[in-house]
């Protein structure tokens, strides 16, 4: 264009000149950013390029073993790949979506398998674009987190309730709580991670598979993530994570490794490979997350029905090399596949209408006799670290190698309340002779300024009986080392109904027994008792304060309110918000003379503020717990997730997901849990991943070069849906080269 405008003798201002310079270098620079956002735009991640037609009245039989993601995926993909010329039949013993899944508890359905996606999955993305799946934003939604050491909560992260809803500053004090802890700097170079030269570059993978690349062997597709990618399944995550990305040893422990024990079974830093452990921190904290509104299962059920294959409920048990076949006929079937026939599903049944994964683990009947059919390929997609089939005539490799373990993972659904007792009850220590002699030291020097505070600590929700028998205790230390009462303030809850009984007491109700109760333990030689406002509303700790100081009591009684004060003060900053303070300050309840009649209190006063617990728990590597993680559940058709992590905030029962080694029995449960007796406990058991090991042996994808494919030999790079996706267009890819090699007049 330079050339040209010179030769006509065109004059070009030196704005000009610039302008079409930096077009020219922004075009070259983001020139694969535009290609991948056409390709995005026309769709092309989830489809796949037809192929050249097979000759006339050639049609090809293909068998896929299992009707998990991937293996729904591939279905899909043939049907694109080759059209009405493949005649495809899709086995299963279980329901469509394998190991992703929904069950049904209370009328509402819940993710029972893989229940949340990373925001890199794009294969995953664009299968739902193309069926117009909606997304459910679970990154918009804050979910509180606690890492539990099987003693107390090592840290916590804030709920949006502690921030009044304003969730920029629940951002802020996360990144501050976490800071706090980690530093800073940590925290980068782990979300960074991904950002490394070190990293696996699936941008290339996902562009070399577009292209038709097909690999035969995990080695070989390592190899176009990155040079290192296979260096990293031949390392320790700890080791690698810390010595050579310099991560700090607690941030490891204490983030990242809790994260990796809930996404693959139990296994930590000290078992899983690098590689594993790089893709779970890239997928789990240094991404965004979603899930598929309605059941992220959609995903496999939609590909199974624009595929259209002959769905046989049925157990493969053979794969056997047809030594008949007429070896000059490219097109004759070379392969039989023997399966055990299975009744068709029954109660148990999921959405799509096949049996949950629970039945998994069980043996099913089988009808009698072994059915066997021939066909051109056969590609298992399912795990053959856990599977019955045998291989007859073909795939010898097969034969001769152990069998590795799959890790049995056992998911227990249950409605109720988290027991906070359980996992952060406070530990009392008696103050030393020496401490107790200092404060009365300076008690004496200074009465005013030394005054002690003696703060009833208990959490809200535990029996009264409890807390009465913990203000006994406390008052007969006092009084063992002579510790003046009359200098003593008693920092108490009001005694309420709890927070699962539905009901809360009137004023008078209230005030009887709290003050009944403190009367049985509480010297009169105390001056004062400052109530907190425990959960209650705004009005509700007034109006309970009122009615108290409307009897006579031997103590002056008076509020220490934290969040009462606060609450409508926050939500109506700044407009209101001193009027607000002063209306909760000047209300005259510590006198048994406030009004509420007069009072110009505004709604969200009456909002209660009881949070109860996290949303989510993990265990470190050396907790004694007997469970990998506890997390609230979110039905899979709910549009507002907020709802219900507030709801589980303020003590209401919801649904929680145990995740465990093993069936847990329930009186085990019962200790973590106030479970809704009305609601059943739905467990499923299943083998969910692979026991990897260091340095990590891999199966080929091709398991015989005649048209034996493998699609979970991924799984051992790592466990994934997306990594599911990638081997199942791989294994398509595979599939194109065979037919494309066996063109002709004697073949396809």
């Amino acid at each position: 264009m330079l050339r040209e405008a010179v030769a006509a003798g065109r004059t070009w201002h030196a704005d000009r000149l610039a302008l079409l310079c930096s077009v020219a270098l922004t075009a070259a620079w983001c020139q694969d950013s535009i290609i991948e956002l056409v390709r995005r735009l026309l769709a092309s991640d989830a489809r796949v390029k037809r192929a050249e037609a097979l000759r006339s009245g050639r049609r090809l039989k293909v068998a896929i073993l299992g009707a998990g993601m991937g293996g729904s995926a591939l279905a899909l993909w043939l049907r694109d790949l080759l059209g009405d010329q493949v005649d495809i039949a899709l086995f299963t013993n279980g329901s469509i979506g394998g190991r992703c899944q929904a069950l049904e508890l209370d009328g509402q359905r819940y993710e029972a398998g893989a229940s949340i996606i990373s925001e890199v999955n794009v294969l995953f993305k664009a299968l739902m674009g193309r069926f117009a799946l909606k997304k459910r934003e679970l990154s918009k939604c804050n979910m509180p987190l606690a890492v539990f050491n099987g003693t107390r909560f090592l840290f916590s992260t804030a709920s949006t309730a502690a921030t009044n809803g304003w969730k920029f500053a629940t951002k802020l004090l996360n990144l501050w709580k976490l800071s706090s802890r980690f530093g800073f700097l940590s925290l980068m170079r782990l979300n960074r991670l991904a950002k490394r030269s070190c990293a696996p570059n699936f941008t290339r993978l996902y562009r070399a598979l577009r292209d038709g690349a097909a690999y035969a062997h995990p080695r070989e597709l390592l190899s176009t993530l990155g040079h290192s990618s296979l260096h990293l399944t031949q390392r320790h995550a700890d080791t690698w994570l810390v010595r050579e990305m310099s991560i700090p040893g607690p941030i490891v422990q204490e983030l990242a490794e809790p994260g990796m024990r809930a996404n693959y079974g139990g296994q930590g830093c000290n078992a899983l490979h690098a590689f594993v452990g790089l893709v779970s921190i890239i997928g789990g904290i240094s991404s965004k997350c979603f899930a598929v509104l309605g059941g992220n299962y959609q995903v496999a059920e939609r590909s199974v029905e624009a595929s259209e294959p002959r769905v046989l409920r049925a157990s493969a048990r053979l794969i056997r090399k047809d030594r008949h076949v007429d070896t000059s006929a490219l097109y004759e079937p070379a392969f039989e596949v023997g399966y055990y026939a299975l009744p068709e599903p029954g109660c148990n049944a999921g959405p799509s209408g096949w049996p949950l994964a629970s039945t998994r683990g069980q043996k099913e009947p089988e009808t009698e006799g072994l059915r066997v059919e021939a066909f051109h390929i056969v590609v298992v997609a399912h795990p053959l670290e856990h599977s019955n089939l045998c291989f007859e005539g073909c795939c010898e490799t097969m034969q001769a190698r152990p069998t590795p373990q799959f890790r049995r993972c056992t998911a227990h659904f249950l409605r109720g309340t988290l027991n906070l007792r359980y996992f952060a009850e406070a530990t009392f220590r008696q103050a030393t002779p020496t401490e107790l002699r200092a404060a009365a030291g300076a008690y004496e020097a200074d009465p005013q300024a030394s005054m002690p505070l003696f703060e009833n600590a208990i959490i809200p929700g535990i029996k009264v009986d409890t807390g009465l028998v913990v203000l006994v205790g406390g008052f007969q230390g006092l009084c063992q080392f002579c510790v003046q009462l009359e200098a003593v303030l008693l920092k108490s809850s009001v005694i309420t109904p709890g927070a699962q009984c539905g009901q809360s007491g009137d004023p008078a109700t209230v005030a009887s027994q709290t003050l009944e109760s403190l009367n049985l333990v509480v010297p009169p030689a105390v001056p004062g008792i400052m109530f907190l406002s425990g959960g209650q509303s705004e009005i509700e700790a007034t109006l309970n304060l009122n009615a108290m100081n409307q009897r006579t009591n031997p103590w002056n009684i008076s509020f220490s309110y934290a969040c009462a004060l606060q609450n409508t003060t926050l939500k109506t900053y700044p407009v209101a918000a001193q009027a607000k303070l002063l209306i909760r300050a000047m209300a005259k309840a510590q006198l048994g003379e406030y009004d509420p009649a007069t009072a110009d209190e505004d709604a969200t006063a009456a909002d209660g503020m009881y949070v109860k617990a996290p949303a989510q728990i993990l265990t470190t590597a050396d907790a004694t717990t007997p469970f990998y993680s506890i997390g609230l559940q979110l039905p899979v058709d709910t549009a507002s997730p907020a709802q219900i992590v507030a709801s589980a905030e303020k003590g209401e029962p919801q649904v929680y997901k145990v995740f465990a080694p093993q069936p847990l029995p329930e009186e085990e449960l019962d200790k973590w849990f106030n479970r809704c007796r009305s609601s059943p406990l739905h467990v499923v058991d299943w083998y969910a991943y692979p026991q990897y090991t260091i340095p990590q042996g891999f199966r080929p994808f091709v398991l015989d070069q005649d048209g034996v494919f493998y699609i979970n030999a991924i799984e051992q790079v790592a466990s994934a849906m997306e990594m599911s996706l990638i081997g199942a267009r791989n294994v398509t890819n595979l599939v194109a080269d065979w037919v494309a090699q066996r063109r002709g007049p004697r073949g396809f």
